[in-house]
C-alpha cells in the first residue's frame, strides 16, 4: 500500500473534503487476465464525493489483489486526477475490516477513515454505473417466440459449418451481400457482410439495405443509418464472452460447436437500445444463410451472383445471393471514392506515368520540361502508357486493384500473378486479406519479397546509391519486406523482425515508410540497447519530432541512467512533444483496443497510439512509470505556481 500511495506526498490536504469508498463484486463482467490464464470476474472499487454526487474514480481489481490495496489504488487515482490533485480530509467506508486495514496507511497522509452505516449517494452512483459496465444478459435462446430445441439444433449445426468453412478467407467487410431470395423475416436482415478477415470479430453482420450499409462506410451520420430498422449479427466467441449460462446450456443440450472459441451468439439490436434474441423464423433464416455461405465456393463468389439450395429446419430453401459492388466493378464501373479508404499505393501509378512521360522526351532544360508537364497535366491525372511486358501488365493491374476494396481487389491481384509471378504488390494484397492467419500472411509476404527481388534484378542491391523508395518500381519490394517484418513480429519472431527492419533502413535511410518507429520499441523490448542508441543517434532521425520517438528516448535514458539529469531532460522533451501520453501509460485514461487510424502530432490520438505501442515496455521497466508520473506532476505544479504568480 505504501508504494501505491507514495505519490500523494506532494499533494495538499483539504480537511473539509469527504469521500466515500466501496468495493463491489462485478457479477456478470468477464475480464481477460494479463497472464493469459483465461477470464475472471473482478471486484471494482468506487470512490465518490457525496457533496457533489460525482464519481471520483473507479478501478477494477486484479486476481488475488487485496481489497485494501485496491481501495488505496483507487483513492490515489482519484487524488492524482488533473482536475483534483489533493487528498481529502476524511474517507468513509461501510466495511470495518477494510477500514482497519487502510487506516494506518492513509493516516500517513493526514486522511482520517470513518465507518458509516449508510452511503446512499455512493450506492446510487454504483447502481447507475453498474448498468453501463455490466449490462443485463439477454433472455435464453429458447425464450424467444417460436423457438424450439429442434430449431436451435439446426442453427447450431449450420453455425459450426460456417465457422469451419471460414468464408472470411474470401470475403471482406466491404463485400455487402444482398439476399435476393428468400425474403428476410426481419427487414433489418435483407443484406449481410461476412466478418473475420481482420482476425478480430468473426461471423455475419446484417443490414436493412445497401444504402444503410454505404452510409456507414461513408460515415455519414452512421447513427442514423439504422433508424427505424435496427440491426443484427451472428458472432463467434470463447465461452467467457457469451452471456452467462450459454456455454452450460450448449453443453447440456449437446449442441454442436466448431471449437472452443466458436460459441455462436445471435442477437438483434433494436434502434432504441439494448439487444434481444431472434425469434424462431429469423433463427432458421440465419441457419439457411450459414449453410449457403458454408457451401459457397470461391468461383461462385467471383461470379458476383450465385444460388444455393440448402436444407433447414423448415425444409429446403433456395438462396440467391449477390455482391452488387463486385458485379459493378466487373462491368467496368469505378467505385464510389467515398466508400473506399484512399490507398496511397495507387499514387505510385501517377508518379510512374510522369516518369515514363519524361523518359520518352528529350528536353533542352528545366524550363522546357516544366512547360511540358504543365501542358500534359492540365487535363487531369497522368495515365500510364500501355504495358510492354508481362510484369508491367501485372503491375498495372495492381494499380487498378488499389482503387477497390474487398473481392474485386483480390480478383485483380490473382489475375496479376497469373500474368507474372514477379509482381510483389499482388502478393502483398493477398497477404493483407489473411489478417485472420498471420502465418499464411507471413508466407505470402515472403513470396512478395522474392518476387520483388526477381523483378528488380541484383543490380539495385549492388548499387550503394540506388534509392529503393525514390524509385517507384522498387517500392513494391519494400512494401512486401515491411509486411514480412511486421508479420514476423506478430508471430513472436521478434529478433528476426528487428533484423529485417534494420536491413530496410539500410536500403532506405530516409525511412519514408516509418520503419524506425517500429524498430525502436522492438529493440527496447529485446534489450538491444546499444543498437537502439545507435538508431536514435543517426543524423537522419535526430530531429524526429514524433512522440513515439521521444518516449522511446526517455525510456532508454531511464534504463541507462535512472534518476540522472539526462534522463529527466529526455522525459521533459517527451512530455513537451505530447503531454497526453502519461495518463494512458499510467492507466488514468482508457485505451482503445487498436491504434487510431490517423492522428496529428501532439493530440490525444497520437498519445493513444504511443501508449498502445509502448505500455508493456514501460510497465516492464521497474519504477519507470512512477518516475514519469513524478516528472509530469512536477511540471503541472510548476505551471500552477507560474499561473498563480501571474494572477498576483
Amino acid at each position: 500500500m505504501a508504494d501505491t500511495l507514495k505519490d500523494l506526498r506532494l499533494l495538499p490536504r483539504r480537511a473539509n473534503q469527504t469521500w466515500q469508498v466501496a468495493i463491489v463484486p462485478m457479477t456478470g463482467m468477464k475480464v481477460r487476465s494479463d497472464s493469459d490464464e483465461g477470464f475472471y470476474e473482478p471486484a471494482a472499487c468506487f470512490v465518490a464525493d457525496p457533496r457533489t454526487h460525482e464519481a471520483i474514480s473507479i478501478l477494477l481489481g486484479e486476481p488475488g489483489m487485496p481489497e485494501s490495496e485496491l481501495a488505496c489504488a483507487t483513492l490515489a487515482k482519484g487524488c492524482l486526477k488533473k482536475q483534483i490533485e489533493f487528498v481529502p480530509g476524511l474517507v468513509q467506508v461501510r466495511d470495518s475490516k477494510l477500514a482497519a486495514k487502510v487506516r494506518p496507511a492513509l493516516a500517513t497522509y493526514g486522511i482520517r477513515v470513518d465507518v458509516v452505516d449508510e452511503m446512499p449517494v455512493l450506492d446510487e452512483l454504483v447502481a447507475t454505473l453498474m448498468k453501463d459496465l455490466v449490462p443485463p444478459p439477454p433472455p435464453g435462446w429458447l425464450e424467444a417466440p417460436a423457438m424450439s430445441h429442434e430449431r436451435l439444433a439446426g442453427f447450431a449445426e449450420a453455425a459450426a459449418m460456417l465457422f469451419k468453412a471460414a468464408p472470411w478467407q474470401y470475403l471482406a467487410n466491404e463485400d455487402l451481400i444482398q439476399v435476393e431470395s428468400p425474403a428476410a423475416p426481419d427487414r433489418a436482415m435483407r443484406c449481410a457482410c461476412v466478418m473475420g478477415r481482420g482476425g478480430q470479430n468473426f461471423g455475419i453482420s446484417f443490414y436493412p439495405s445497401r444504402e444503410a450499409f454505404e452510409r456507414i462506410l461513408k460515415q455519414e451520420r452512421p447513427e442514423k443509418a439504422m433508424a427505424g430498422e435496427g440491426t443484427a449479427a451472428l458472432t463467434f466467441h470463447v465461452a467467457e464472452d457469451v452471456p452467462a449460462g450459454d456455454p452450460e446450456f450448449w453443453r447440456e443440450s449437446q449442441l454442436p460447436l466448431a471449437g472452443e472459441n466458436a460459441y455462436p451468439l445471435l442477437l438483434r439490436y433494436p434502434p432504441s437500445s439494448g439487444f434481444e434474441r431472434l425469434d424462431g423464423p429469423a433463427v432458421t433464416y440465419v441457419e439457411g444463410l450459414c449453410r449457403a455461405l458454408a457451401a459457397t465456393s470461391e468461383e461462385q463468389i467471383d461470379a458476383g451472383r450465385w444460388e444455393q439450395t440448402v436444407q433447414t429446419h423448415d425444409g429446403p430453401v433456395r438462396f440467391v445471393l449477390s455482391i452488387p459492388s463486385l458485379i459493378e466493378a466487373m462491368r467496368g464501373e469505378q467505385p464510389d471514392h467515398r466508400l473506399v479508404m484512399h490507398d496511397r499505393r495507387g499514387m505510385d501509378a501517377s508518379m510512374l506515368a510522369v516518369q515514363k512521360m519524361l523518359e520518352a522526351h528529350d528536353f533542352g532544360g528545366p524550363e522546357e520540361m516544366n512547360a511540358f508537364l504543365r501542358r500534359e497535366l492540365a487535363s487531369g491525372e497522368p495515365k500510364l502508357p500501355p504495358p510492354t511486358t508481362p510484369l508491367e501488365r501485372a503491375q498495372w493491374l495492381c494499380y487498378d486493384a488499389f482503387k477497390y476494396v474487398g473481392r474485386r481487389r483480390i480478383q485483380l491481384a490473382r489475375e496479376a500473378l497469373k500474368i507474372s509471378p514477379d509482381v510483389a504488390d499482388a502478393c502483398c494484397i493477398l497477404a493483407e486479406q489473411r489478417g485472420f492467419d498471420p502465418a499464411g500472411s507471413n508466407e505470402l509476404f515472403r513470396q512478395g519479397v522474392e518476387a520483388g527481388r526477381r523483378a528488380l534484378g541484383e543490380g539495385p542491391f549492388q548499387d550503394s546509391e540506388y534509392s529503393f523508395w525514390g524509385q517507384v518500381l522498387s517500392r513494391p519490394y519494400m512494401r512486401a519486406r515491411q509486411g514480412y517484418a511486421e508479420t514476423l513480429r506478430e508471430l513472436g519472431r521478434k529478433g528476426e523482425a528487428a533484423d529485417e527492419f534494420k536491413a530496410m533502413l539500410k536500403l532506405n535511410p530516409r525511412d519514408n515508410q516509418g520503419i524506425r518507429h517500429q524498430l525502436a520499441p522492438l529493440l527496447l523490448e529485446l534489450g538491444r540497447l546499444d543498437e537502439l542508441e545507435e538508431l536514435l543517434g543517426k543524423p537522419e532521425y535526430r530531429d524526429d519530432g514524433m512522440a513515439e520517438w521521444a518516449y522511446v528516448r526517455a525510456l532508454l535514458a531511464f534504463r541507462r541512467q535512472a534518476g540522472s539529469p539526462k534522463a529527466k531532460s529526455q522525459a521533459l522533451a517527451a512530455l513537451k512533444t505530447n503531454p497526453h501520453v502519461p495518463k494512458y501509460l499510467l492507466g488514468r485514461a482508457e485505451l482503445p483496443p487498436s491504434p487510431p487510424p490517423f492522428f496529428s502530432p501532439g493530440d490525444e490520438r497520437e498519445a493513444m497510439s504511443v501508449a498502445l505501442s509502448q505500455k508493456k515496455l514501460w510497465e516492464q521497466t521497474p519504477q519507470a512509470l512512477d518516475w514519469l508520473g513524478k516528472v509530469k506532476r512536477e511540471i503541472n505544479q510548476a505551471t500552477k505556481q507560474k499561473k498563480g504568480r501571474r494572477r498576483r
